[in-house]
This record gives C-alpha cells, structure tokens and sequence, in this order.
C-alpha cells in the first residue's frame, strides 16, 4: 500500500513529505524537500529523519530556498537529488559566493558546492519541448514534474503515481503542489495545467499534499 508520511507540517515553510510505495514485496520511498524551519516559526529544533529505519531511494526539491533545500548535507551520499537545473545552479552561484568569504562556514560551503556539482549525484529535470520527462527509474514510482510560480525562480509541483495494489487500478496518484502562488499571469494558469497535464486521459488526483504560499 502506498503511505504518505508529512513532518514539520504544522509551521509555514519546513514541510517535508515522504511518500512509500511496494514492489514485489520490496520497499521503495521517496522524499519531497528536506529543509530547515523558518526563523519565526517557534520551532527550536528541526526533527530529525531516521535514514537508517527508513531508508530513501530519492530526493526531490521543489525550490531552492532554505526551508526546502537547507538541510541538503544532511542527506546521506548514497542518495540521489533531484532538482531543477536553473535551481541547481542559483545554488552553486551562492555557495561559490560564501566560499570566497573568509568565515568559519567557508569549509562547509566548499563541501555543499562539491555535491551540487556532483553529476553523479544531483540529476536535473529534462524537458523535452512540451513537458519535463517523466522519472521512472526508481522502482514503484513515476513521477511528472510541472512549473509553477513561486518567488524562487525554477519551482516545481510534483504528479506522483506509487504502485498501490489497494487501488482499482493498482496504483495510488497523488499530487504534491509544491510551494506556489497564484497570483501573477503564470499562477493564474496553473488550473490550465492542472486539467490539461494532471487530468489528461481522465486521470483523477487520489491524495493532494498542498503548500501554497498564496491562495485566493
């Protein structure tokens, strides 16, 4: 059955969303962001994920602000990262930026800078001229990412179909919004997308994981 698990979920920012899904008697998950909590939200320490008891097969950012991303080199090195690639290089432009700044932090941001430049590593969404290709290389999984508007440039929502056989058609279809907006010319066609791309062939939307930063 496919599991859907949501932490820090009770503060605006730092949500982090874990989403299981079996194959063959096999566990598969995949992770959406793993950032650090907003400064303001009362939170005193960010909770820490149990990699060994849970282990991730992926990792996808929806953005590059910190309480998306912040918490990246905490990620253990055997797991993939997945992220936009306008996004993947505003991060190393900042990294490189605090490296040249003479600060205790320099090392650590030397350190972050080699696993963003990491090929091996950090795989980036491809479009191919109509939509971004879908992901289909981790068992149990297909994901679909879609653009939408937020203040940090290169932002995503996520369709997410995990093999459920509890489902009528043995597969559980969920979408994860992303941090977005929808105000501006591209907010207000994102129910355009919605009901060309997410329902295109009559599909529906099983569970919806929402995190919007304006909605009207």
């Amino acid at each position: 059955m496919a599991e859907i698990i949501t932490y820090q979920e009770n503060q605006i920012g730092g949500c982090v969303t874990v989403i299981t899904a079996c194959v063959n008697g096999e566990t598969h998950r995949i992770m959406i962001d793993y950032g650090s909590s907003l400064e303001g939200s009362g939170v005193q320490e960010d909770f820490k994920y149990d990699w060994a008891e849970a282990p991730i097969d992926a990792v996808f950012f929806t953005h590059y602000h910190g309480d998306h991303v912040g918490r990246l080199m905490e990620i253990p090195e055997e797991i993939p990262l997945y992220m936009g690639e306008v996004a993947r290089q505003v991060m190393i432009n900042i990294q490189e930026a605090l490296v040249r700044k003479p600060t205790a932090e320099a090392l650590i941001h030397e350190r972050e800078l080699a696993v963003l430049k990491d090929n091996s590593r950090v795989r980036t969404f491809s479009w191919n001229g109509k939509y971004y290709e879908h992901i289909t290389e981790i068992p149990g999984f297909v994901i679909e990412p879609y653009s939408v508007d937020h203040s940090a440039y290169d932002a995503y929502m996520f369709l997410i179909e995990a093999i459920d056989e509890n489902m009528p058609d043995g597969k559980k279809v969920i979408l994860h919004t992303g941090d977005f907006r929808g105000h501006g010319r591209r907010g207000k066609r994102m129910l355009d997308v919605v009901k060309y791309y997410i329902h295109k062939g009559g599909r529906k939307v099983d569970t919806l994981v929402i995190e919007g930063t304006m909605m009207s």
